[in-house]
């Protein structure tokens, strides 16, 4: 809100008690900010200008106005309040291209398609966000994946690369080459966090620590500030974990040339397919400053 008008300015012009020239200072404010103008009418629902003003109701209408001035911030908050840098349900049927883009590498067994209210990753799908993030940032989605392989060694596996440029490598069968790597194994039941490309500042969970059962939705959350990179699950996979805390903190400080966030399966491995289900796709900017941010 403007500092020049508090909030017992603004009461004073919902019940029509400003002179002329000062109410119409506060129409022109308003007209000049979206937050304001939803606190106004916020107040101006909630209390009507037309009531009869006796000294009694109108200490009463004072009271409810200045709790209304409070939740009047609140609602403008939630309105015009920080969104997330990147968010995307799938529910439009659409490969959104503003948001994503084309897979750097494709073959005839390699796929990413949005269908059905998801991404579909198929053996070693690419899914790249086309703008760049600052950090600290956050990326939490939902994941499930099908077992085609009826071969608990076939199950699939997810990378979640941040900081990358997101380009495949052709001789290590299409993986990120660079950026850092957060790789969910379903066979192993663990997460591991290493950086592109010689696998340094390597931290895992344990082996069993995380029960990444196909067929289910897994709730995946990754922070990185920049130096450290956290990893949070929840639903069926806790497994050991139960509780708020991160099952895998790495110091993993990198010097990036890009900081795309490209999400990826596995690759098609003895005629096995491997496919993976991505949905609500959140990037958010943890701590932002003025300035910065995706671009």
């Amino acid at each position: 809100m403007n500092a020049a008008l508090d909030d017992l300015y603004l009461v004073g012009d919902v019940f029509g008690d400003l002179p002329m020239e000062q109410a119409s200072h506060v129409e022109t404010m308003v007209a000049a900010d979206k937050e304001l103008a939803a606190k106004i009418a916020v107040m101006r629902v909630g209390m009507g200008q037309g009531r009869k003003r006796t000294s009694r109701g109108r200490a009463i209408r004072l009271v409810g106005c200045l709790a209304l001035v409070v939740a009047g911030l609140g609602a403008a908050w939630t309105a015009f309040g920080p969104r997330p840098l990147l968010s995307d349900n799938f529910n439009d049927g659409w490969f959104d291209s503003s948001l994503w883009l084309p897979p750097s590498v494709f073959s005839r067994s390699m796929g990413v398609k949005e269908q059905h209210g998801y991404m579909r990753l198929l053996n070693r799908g690419y899914l790249v966000t086309r703008a760049e993030f600052a950090d600290p940032i956050s990326v939490q989605f939902d994941w499930s994946w099908s077992d085609f392989g009826e071969n608990p060694l076939y199950a699939d596996h997810l990378a979640v690369v941040l900081r990358t440029a997101a380009e495949p490598d052709a001789d290590h069968a299409f993986e990120a080459k660079d950026g850092v790597m957060v790789k969910f194994n379903a066979w192993s039941g663990a997460v591991e966090i290493w950086a592109q490309p010689d696998g340094a500042n390597r931290g895992s969970t344990k082996s069993g620590s995380l029960k990444l059962a196909p067929d289910v939705w897994h709730h995946l959350r990754i922070t990185n500030d920049g130096e450290r990179v956290a990893v949070y699950v929840t639903g069926p996979a806790v497994g050991d974990h139960d509780n708020d805390g991160p099952v895998l903190e790495v110091r993993c400080p990198t010097a990036p040339t890009a900081r795309h966030v490209a999400i990826y399966n596995r690759e098609q491995l003895a005629a096995i397919p491997h496919e993976s289900y991505i949905d609500n796709v959140v990037i958010e900017s943890l701590g932002r400053r003025a300035g910065e941010g995706g671009r």
